[in-house]
Order: C-alpha cells, then structure tokens, then sequence
C-alpha cells in the first residue's frame, strides 16, 4: 500500500509540519502548510513526491531568540538531503529564510522538477551542500523566483551548478554563486 499525505491543511505548527524520513516514494500532494516553525516539508527520503503544496509563512527559532549568527538555514520545503525527489506545480511564499533548500538534483540522474514558484523569502532557492554529498554537477531547473529579499538563487557548493528555465524577477539580487573548494590541508 501507498503511503502518502495528500490534500491536508497544516495551521500553526511548532516545528515542520510534514516531515519524511529513511521512507521510499511517499506521496506529498495538494498540502496547504500555514505558519510553521523551521521547514514546512522537510524530505531526507528517498523518491518523494512533492506535488501541488503550497507552503507559506515559515519562522525561525534564530529570529525568535535573536540569535543573529545562526549557521543553520531552513525554508518552506528542504530537499536538501532527499535522493530523487519528485518536486512539481509548489508555491513556497513568506518563509523566513529560504522558499526551497537544496543540494540540487545531480546532472547523473533523470530531473524530476517543474513548474515551481518561490516568491517573498530571503532566498528563493538555497542550494548548498555543506555537510553533505557532494556531487560532480547539480541542476536546478524550472523554477521562477520574483521578490525574494536577498537573492532569487543563492549556491554554495562544491559542486558544478546548471541552471536552465530559471526566471528570475525583481529579486535582490538575481544569482549569487559562491563556489567553494576543500580546505588548504585536504589537498594533494
């Protein structure tokens, strides 16, 4: 049988509100997700389908307790450590921090992104892998971002990043890449 969460509203929730973990193909489809503390959908599973959410007004302990150096980045959905998400037609609207937190999807495999809207967040797309896999190439494709406070596409990575069919609209600044190699000591 299919395990899913499908057509649900979410309303003031004190931490994320749908969160996916060590499972396979769990469906996430047609959620309205309001207020909610942290990520709204946090995915570190593997073949997820994210389809149809729409996730707003995300906050951060880090704002709450004024802890202004804060290394720790959340947003409306966090892929960053699910393996071939499925992630189609979501709105991420008013989160603190990001719209969507990604390692991005490795050029190696198929892409199964589309149609993605991020608007009115610190950063659109925040793609990072610090503490993470790392890959030769990521993509991130199919996405617009309008009005994001900082940036529409924010990378920090090691990683190669394509980026194709990304409208980018009255954001602070469009695309800031900040390509980042191993320490001194770890190379040969």
């Amino acid at each position: 049988t299919e395990s899913y969460v499908k057509n649900c509203g979410f309303n003031y929730n004190y931490n994320a509100a749908i969160g996916i973990f060590g499972s396979n193909n769990v469906g996430v489809e047609g959620n309205v997700i309001y207020r909610h503390i942290l990520s709204g959908i946090l995915d570190e599973s593997t073949g997820t389908r994210i389809v149809g959410n729409l996730v707003t007004m995300g906050e951060t302990i880090a704002h709450f307790k004024d802890l202004t150096f804060s290394m720790e980045f959340y947003g409306c959905i966090d892929i960053k450590r699910a393996t071939e998400p499925i992630l189609n037609n979501n709105v991420m609207a008013g989160c603190a921090q990001a719209g969507l937190i990604t390692s991005g999807s490795p050029c190696d495999v198929s892409y199964t992104w589309t149609d993605n809207e991020v608007h009115t967040t610190q950063h659109g797309v925040h793609l990072n892998n610090r503490n993470w896999k790392e890959h030769e190439c990521v993509n991130i494709r199919n996405v617009y971002a309008w009005r994001n406070f900082d940036y529409g596409l924010m990378a920090q990575t090691t990683d190669i990043v394509e980026v194709d069919n990304f409208v980018l609209v009255d954001n602070g600044v469009g695309v800031m890449y900040h390509g980042v190699g191993h320490s001194a000591d770890k190379h040969v």
